[in-house]
């Protein structure tokens, strides 16, 4: 056909040497204010799953959460959100810190109270149950009138013919 295509690669960036060098201090130099970023970033983090997850919580359990419980938890959620928009380290923190303490509080009563509702379902079958077997004790110790005889039943009839 004659015709011809051609691909050049060259392997030059377009950087010059000391434009990489710049690049290289000028990240050097900010390191340490990304690093204060970061942790400003990471606490936002850790602070937004704490209010999401014991906003979910309040949703998924309100009629066995008392109001002033949940009100104090509210408060502390909305404190929380504050602090999140206010890109305070310090604050974030304490904000969080104060947040576990009254999440920690609500979810303790909240195992009370199931461990409470559970007895108090399983309170009267175990008292019966104990009933039954000291019953059961009882009978077992003395003779009993039915005793079980061990038999072999035979037809009659094929032996006569």
């Amino acid at each position: 056909t004659g015709k011809e295509q051609a691909i050049t690669i060259t392997g030059h960036s377009g950087l010059e040497e000391n434009e990489i060098e710049n690049m290289v201090k000028d990240a050097e130099s900010h390191s340490e204010e990304d690093k204060k970023k970061r942790e400003v970033i990471d606490a936002k983090n850790q602070a937004d799953q704490l209010v999401y997850s014991l906003e979910k919580l309040l949703r998924e359990n309100k009629d066995k959460i008392p109001e002033d419980d949940a009100t104090r938890v509210q408060a502390e959620i909305e404190n929380t959100k504050k602090a999140i928009e206010s890109d305070n380290l310090e604050q974030i923190k304490q904000a969080v810190e104060a947040l576990s303490q009254v999440s920690h509080k609500l979810t303790e009563m909240m195992y009370q109270q199931a461990t409470q509702q559970q007895q108090a379902q399983q309170g009267p079958t175990q008292q019966e149950a104990a009933g039954n077997q000291t019953a059961e004790q009882a009978s077992s110790e003395g003779p009993s009138e039915e005793e079980v005889i061990d038999a072999e039943v035979v037809d009659d009839d094929k032996n006569k013919k």
